[in-house]
């Protein structure tokens, strides 16, 4: 019996080294967004977003206009059907940050 118990442990432990789990599944779309991101492909990008996500994007201004600032971002990623969608994002300037 305990040849048995000690064969399934090592079964059930050695397929589990295989698998990527829904952590590294749903980081799998935050890299592939950085990938897109990297190389301006806008199709890439708005692909990876569930029709319903919402955005909370804040601009640094200037005399009304636009200026680089460095910033943060967040992404909530959840499991759509089969598969895994960002349904938030947000983005802010860092305080103090300096946009050029």
């Amino acid at each position: 019996m305990r040849t048995v118990v000690l064969a399934a442990f090592l079964v059930l432990w050695s397929s589990g080294a295989s698998y990527a789990g829904p952590r590294d599944d749903a980081m799998a779309v935050i890299d592939k967004w950085l990938q897109a991101f990297g190389a301006s492909d806008v199709d890439g990008i708005t692909r990876l977003y569930a029709p319903d996500a919402l955005f909370d994007v804040t601009y640094a201004t200037r005399d009304g206009k636009t200026i680089e600032n460095p910033g943060r971002f967040t992404f909530v990623v959840a499991r759509r059907g089969a598969d895994w969608q960002i349904v938030h994002f947000h983005r802010s300037g860092v305080p103090g940050g300096g946009g050029r």
